[in-house]
């Protein structure tokens, strides 16, 4: 409780009146940096985050949310009162808890979060301008997080291991020689824009479509990986019999 009434604290002496909300999206940028999340500022300004919990990613997703503006500016120089029975007050002006304490309350369930027995996906989403109408929620572009979703899952039936960094996709080759090889094979095979650095394959999530998703689950590598028995026909099977792949990092 001594965490959250901290954060509460820091959370109500933040400017951030609707369009304005910088440094409320800087202080909640570092708080989900410091707890391993993926995040993303769209291009609203909306921060976007998600983080993988447990042994296995399939499991149900969770989505919290909670909005960065107030209506009006803070008073400067006004004092925060904590009052008995833990009631707050400004001493001028608007207090502001719309929705700070929401975002203080979300910033304490992700920091309970790694001690419960959690198996899935957490999401969330810190929206701007939503006093002015929910604007910075309607901005969220719902349909390219499914489709992103979707080839996430595709890679990963596919036995690629990979992390989100902002608006890309990072694939992370195995130990194997052959497998950037193969990568690259697939990329070229159904025309996804890449590139290449130190060995990690870039993608442009905004490239990305529900129909490419399904490409890159049921592609076949050069043939080779067609005229394999059955139970072998996955990706990360065919690699490892063709080019020693011994699976780590996937």
């Amino acid at each position: 409780m001594k965490q959250l009434k901290k954060t509460l604290l820091e959370l109500l002496n933040i400017q951030g009146v609707s369009g304005r909300e910088d440094k409320v999206a800087a202080y909640v940028t570092q708080r989900l940096t410091g707890r391993d999340f993926t995040i993303e500022h769209d291009h609203f300004g909306n921060v976007l985050a998600q983080k993988h919990f447990g042994a296995t990613s399939h499991g149900p997703v969770l989505l919290l949310s909670a909005h960065m503006d107030t209506v009006v500016s803070f008073v400067p120089g006004r004092r925060i009162v904590w009052e008995d029975n833990d009631i707050l007050r400004s001493s001028e002006g608007i207090l502001g808890a719309d929705d700070r304490a929401g975002i203080a309350i979300l910033l304490e369930v992700i920091e309970r979060m790694d001690r419960l027995s959690f198996n899935g996906t957490l999401k969330i989403a810190f929206t701007r301008d939503e006093e002015r109408g929910r604007i910075g929620s309607n901005e969220i572009a719902v349909e390219q997080m499914r489709n992103m979703e979707l080839l996430a899952e595709a890679l990963r039936r596919r036995g690629f291991s990979f992390r989100y960094l902002g608006n890309q996709l990072i694939l992370q080759p195995g130990s194997g020689k052959g497998e950037l090889y193969l990568i690259k094979g697939l990329l070229n095979a159904l025309q996804i824009e890449a590139s290449y650095r130190e060995g990690m394959v870039i993608l442009e999530k905004i490239h990305f479509t529900e129909d490419l998703a399904e490409l890159v689950s049921l592609y076949k590598a050069y043939n080779q990986e067609s005229r394999c028995p059955t139970h072998m026909r996955s990706w990360k099977t065919f690699v490892k019999r063709r080019h020693g792949y011994n699976g780590q990092n996937a």
